[in-house]
């Protein structure tokens, strides 16, 4: 018999007090080297994933360098490993179990990117190469860490999509539809505000000029931009689930709602004959997403008032017969005939 003095480290130790019986269980040095083993096969395959597509993670890099619409790329991968490190209670300490449906799966990750990157190759899609990066980074947390480390692992994954610049058939898809509702309602505001002016196309007439919403005012830029800002916060907001999928669906909205405000202040200015259009047109830009964030913000705080917390609401209502009636020490039922 092992007492609780005489046990040693790495050892069950079995301790009785007032009849109950406490187990507890040293970490094992076999478990501890299966999961330092693990994690050096996920670097590994995460250095081998770099050297596979060292070429398409240029292409990225030149892109998010050259185009001021994706600079925020180079901060993508950054918040996807912050968010991995955010998340590490998941999976740290707790047991990993690679099981035959997490193999599979994380083979079909693999074969999906390998498509996918042939795909860019046979038919010179050059956003697929980069693309194929996302499947890639599943398999390889499903075929070392199972399920358990997909539930760790996937907001990361999910927002490694905002690195990856919008296809172009998409943009010129997307960005007619956006100008024409941002020139009617930037005419519509300015009209309240009696300012005379008038929407012809895309195109609003002022009394002094005019103000052309070309492709580049239609928001569609800023739009993916908050829209990464928008499931960022949702991932690392502590609110219920249903705050956080109002927040992440929310960007298009508050985007085509603060390029609005941005193409009525450049009418408002150029009117009052303040500067220049153009650099009217330049300020309102940079302050289009603080006004978006504040959008964003205040819509959550009239989302709070409008809804009460359960801990907070009216209590509910429990039958008579429901009600169960605590006894003291000897006292007897109120039901209990003497």
């Amino acid at each position: 018999m092992v007492t609780a003095n005489e046990a040693k480290p790495g050892q069950d130790q079995q301790v009785v007090e007032s009849g109950k019986t406490i187990e507890s269980k040293g970490s094992s040095p076999s478990v501890d080297r299966t999961t330092s083993v693990r994690w050096l096969v996920l670097i590994g395959l995460g250095c081998l994933a770099i050297i596979v597509f060292w070429d398409a993670i240029l292409v990225l890099i030149q892109r998010w360098a050259s185009d001021p619409d994706y600079h925020h790329g180079f901060l993508v991968p950054l918040f996807s490993g912050y968010l991995l490190y955010r998340r590490r209670g998941m999976i740290i300490g707790k047991p990993v179990l690679v099981s035959w449906s997490a193999l599979v799966a994380g083979l079909a990750c693999f074969l999906l990117a390998a498509m996918v990157r042939a795909g860019s190759i046979l038919y010179y899609v050059r956003i697929l190469d980069p693309a194929a990066l996302i499947p890639t980074f599943f398999g390889m947390i499903l075929l070392t860490t199972g399920w358990r480390g997909l539930r760790w692992a996937w907001p990361a994954g999910v927002f490694l999509v905002f690195m990856l610049p919008m296809p172009g058939a998409v943009a010129n898809l997307l960005s007619h539809p956006l100008q024409r509702v941002a020139t009617i309602a930037s005419t519509f505001v300015l009209q309240t505000l009696g300012i005379p002016c008038l929407a012809e196309g895309n195109v609003i007439q002022l009394r002094e000029g005019s103000l052309e919403v070309v492709q580049a005012c239609s928001g569609l830029k800023m739009m993916s931009l908050f829209f990464a800002v928008c499931v960022g916060a949702a991932f690392m907001m502590e609110r219920p689930i249903l705050d956080r999928v109002l927040v992440a669906i929310s960007a298009p909205p508050i985007a085509l709602l603060a390029n609005i405000l941005r193409i009525s202040l450049t009418g408002i200015l150029h009117e009052l004959g303040v500067t220049s259009a153009n650099l009217d047109h330049e300020v309102s830009g940079w302050l289009m997403m603080p006004a978006a964030v504040m959008i964003l913000y205040g819509g959550l705080a009239i989302w709070d008032r409008l809804v009460v917390p359960t801990e907070h609401g009216p209590q509910r209502m429990v039958p008579a017969r429901e009600q169960q009636v605590v006894l003291k020490p000897g006292a007897t039922s109120p039901n209990t005939k003497p």
